[in-house]
C-alpha cells in the first residue's frame, strides 16, 4: 500500500501542481484499517480527491471523504489526562466538541450526527461553552 499511496501522490502532485509529502500517520492508520472495497481505483480516487482539497504538506484526515473521516473519529481512542491535570467531563465534553467542530469544518448536522445528538441540543452545548460558529463565506463574496 505506501507505494502506491506514494505512486498516487506523485501523480497529483503533478496533475494539481502541489507538493504534498504524504499522510499523516492519523490518515495511515486510517488506510490502514480501511477494508478498501473498491480497491486500487478507491485508492486513487480518495488521493485525487484529498490531493485537490489540501492546502498543507500532508493530506490529513480533514481532507478525507466523509466515510474515511468518520472511520477515524469513530475509532479514536479519547486521550485522558496525567493524574495531576484531570478535566470535568465539562472539560471533557468540549474539548471533543471543538475537535469534532473542527473535523467536520463547523458542519453542525455532521457533528451533532456523530455526537448522536440533536442540531438543537449541539447548538445549546456550543452556546453553554462560548463556542463561536465560524462563518461560511457566501457564494459570490469575497472572504
Amino acid at each position: 500500500m505506501p507505494l502506491l499511496v506514494r505512486h498516487f501522490l506523485d501523480v497529483n502532485n503533478r496533475a494539481y501542481d502541489k507538493s504534498i509529502k504524504g499522510l499523516t500517520r492519523e490518515v495511515q492508520k486510517v488506510f490502514l484499517k480501511y477494508d478498501w472495497p473498491g480497491n486500487v481505483r478507491e485508492l486513487e480516487n480518495v488521493l485525487q480527491s484529498a490531493a485537490m482539497l489540501t492546502k498543507k504538506d500532508f493530506i490529513d484526515v480533514g481532507d478525507l471523504p466523509k466515510n474515511l473521516r468518520d472511520q477515524a473519529v469513530l475509532k479514536r481512542r479519547p486521550s485522558f489526562p496525567d493524574k495531576e491535570n484531570l478535566s470535568t467531563l465539562e472539560d471533557l465534553e468540549r474539548e471533543y466538541i471543538v475537535y469534532l467542530l473542527k473535523l467536520t469544518r463547523f458542519n453542525l448536522k455532521r457533528t451533532a450526527k456523530i455526537l448522536n445528538i440533536s442540531r438543537t441540543t449541539l447548538y445549546n452545548k456550543m452556546n453553554r461553552y462560548s463556542l463561536v460558529r465560524e462563518p461560511r463565506p457566501v457564494k459570490g463574496r469575497p472572504a
